[in-house]
């Protein structure tokens, strides 16, 4: 009965700590066969109303975000690159290594949060209101990117469970050197 249990749980924790998909740049571009992290998350996008400038770019994201991020750079003119998995996710380089960042073209903006890899936005353009005006993905940039905040790292669920499992097996231990 023991050894069913232990295969069941070794099983288990094989199954749920496979790693996470991630998604690279297609064969061709510069940047070809580049781990750029998973998709990123849409926060919210807008029609942009008066002018662009850090203070009301800032303040726009920090009306979706709670706490309150702090402006770090703006990169003008961003090339974006085609990924194998989808012919709508591209991946753009960041300058920084933003927690958030805000892509813009045309009077569109769009808030995303950085989610696995820091030095790379990965979004997916069919997510996109239809004035940011993407027509041909093959051969265009982003206008501006703007990057907020700093990224912090986030456990994966499969390290969470190995740590929880560990901390299972010390309190059965504990137990068994009491009795």
């Amino acid at each position: 009965m023991k050894k069913l249990i232990s295969s069941l749980l070794v099983t288990a924790v094989i199954t749920v700590c496979t790693p996470a998909s991630a998604y690279t740049i297609k064969a061709g571009e510069i940047y070809a066969g580049t781990n750029v992290g998973s998709l990123d998350t849409l926060l919210g996008q807008t029609l942009m109303q008066g002018n662009s400038n850090p203070t009301s770019e800032t303040n726009w994201v920090n009306s979706l975000l709670n706490p309150d991020t702090t402006y770090v750079t703006k990169t003008n003119s961003v090339e974006i690159y085609a990924t194998t998995e989808s012919s709508y996710v591209y991946a753009f380089e960041l300058a920084a290594t933003p927690g958030y960042f805000l892509v813009k073209n045309a009077k569109w903006w769009a808030l995303f949060e950085n989610n696995a890899n820091a030095s790379w936005g990965v979004i997916d353009f069919s997510q996109l209101n239809s004035g940011f005006k993407f027509k041909d993905l093959g051969n265009t940039t982003i206008s501006h990117v703007t990057e907020f905040g700093k990224f912090t790292s986030v456990a994966e669920p499969s390290g969470l469970l190995l740590f929880g499992l560990g901390l299972i097996g010390l309190s059965v231990m504990r137990r068994r050197l009491k009795i």
